[in-house]
């Protein structure tokens, strides 16, 4: 059964482009269709690249040490979501301290009974 380059790249778990490099260097023979795109027989490609893979590629053990690196960088993630919302948090409550903490606008001093503005006095002594 023929096969489309996509095909064919899936089945040995390479690039579409390596293929096509495969079947210009002539490590792989292939035809043209009539729309003009390669078709590679299964025969052919398992010629080509015995190391063919019929099904999607599963490892038949997971892999240990993937699966720990995976764990730590989950367990990296919590913690820094963690430190994320305690941040959060002090910001709001920095927030609000100075809020508390802010000087009212300053009042105006009103001028004591009596006393001559420095205008004032300048008209009167002028």
């Amino acid at each position: 059964m023929p096969l489309t380059l996509a095909q064919a790249a899936q089945r040995v778990g390479l690039h579409r482009s390596n293929i096509l490099r495969s079947i210009k260097r002539g490590k792989l023979s292939a035809t043209r269709d009539e729309s003009g795109a390669y078709q590679v027989d299964e025969a052919e490609l398992v010629r080509a690249f015995p190391e063919v893979r019929t099904g999607p590629h599963q490892p038949a053990q997971p892999d240990a040490l993937l699966e720990l690196k995976l764990e730590h960088a989950e367990r990296q993630c919590a913690d820094l979501r963690e430190q994320l919302a305690r941040a959060y948090a002090d910001v709001a409550d920095w927030k609000e301290q100075a809020r508390r903490v802010a000087l009212p606008a300053p009042k105006l001093i009103a001028e004591p009974q009596g006393a001559l503005s420095w205008w004032r006095w300048l008209r009167t002594t002028g």
